[in-house]
């Protein structure tokens, strides 16, 4: 067995022909994806409360989505600018028509750099002297900063589990949306933003359960109203290194397997 490991994540051997494992190219692909539609929703997200017009006030979400080029400038990041350098990049590496000549006849959104993106993402993780270490983070970090401006991101009421409906893009993936899941309300319904799905929060934290790639993070107070067990003694099964703990919140699969086996 080879000992080459990706160059991102540094665990796993690289995907055939490719410089980074197929875990970690599916990532970047995510995070374009995500891109796009962080970008899209954005407009309503920041649409101002108040007009000027005949029309008197406005609230967000009654106009339709603002073109994504012009976001940039009420976003106040690099996002458009990032996307389209990496473009340049990848047209000047594979000797394709520079940027600019080659898409003048298209307008300048994240839309289309993103699509143009994925389309290029094997390319550039096969390349052995592209910086894809470097295309990866930057792209990770572009996503965080749109997902700031969610006015669900940092919303201290419930956890976020990933959607385990099927993904819009019928390839076999799941949607993995962050969807926000109050654990002392399961039978409340949870739409999904990026598939459209409605189900209950409770079906939702039992498919985050099964899956052992997917970790949910919870507060003692919730664990306890979901499973009942104290935080006495999950503070004891950390210390035993039985479950794990991010900050103040307790790994919710490891704490159910553990009162299963009690």
């Amino acid at each position: 067995m080879s000992d080459v490991k990706c160059v991102i994540c540094a665990r796993n051997q690289p995907r055939p022909g490719a410089t980074i494992c197929g875990h970690c190219i599916g990532r970047i692909d995510d995070n374009l994806a995500r891109i796009a539609e962080l970008t899209a929703w954005a407009a309503s997200w920041l649409m101002p409360r108040g007009g000027h017009g005949e029309g008197g006030r406005s609230v967000p979400g009654s106009k339709p989505p603002l073109d994504v080029a012009s976001l940039d400038a009420c976003i106040g990041n690099d996002t458009l600018p990032v996307l389209e350098s990496w473009e340049r990049l990848i047209r000047e590496e594979a000797a394709l028509s520079p940027y600019g000549a080659a898409t003048a006849t298209e307008p300048a959104t994240v839309a289309r750099s993103v699509t143009w993106l994925r389309g290029w993402l094997l390319w550039a993780s096969e390349r052995v002297d592209f910086p894809i270490d470097d295309y990866a983070a930057e792209i990770r970090t572009l996503r965080e900063s749109l997902e700031h401006l969610d006015p669900d991101h940092d919303r201290p009421e419930g956890e976020r589990v990933p959607c385990p409906a099927p993904h819009p893009d019928n390839d076999g993936r799941i949607c993995g949306y962050r969807l926000v899941v109050d654990m002392r309300k399961p039978a409340d319904d949870v739409t999904c933003r990026r598939c459209g799905t409605i189900t209950t929060g409770g079906r939702i934290i039992l498919a985050a359960l099964s899956d052992p790639d997917v970790t949910v993070w919870a507060y003692p107070a919730d664990i306890h109203d979901a499973f009942g067990v104290p935080a006495a003694t999950l503070r004891k099964w950390h210390e035993r290194k039985l479950i794990r703990r991010n900050g103040n919140r307790y790994d919710v699969g490891a704490a159910w397997r553990r009162r299963m086996e009690a």
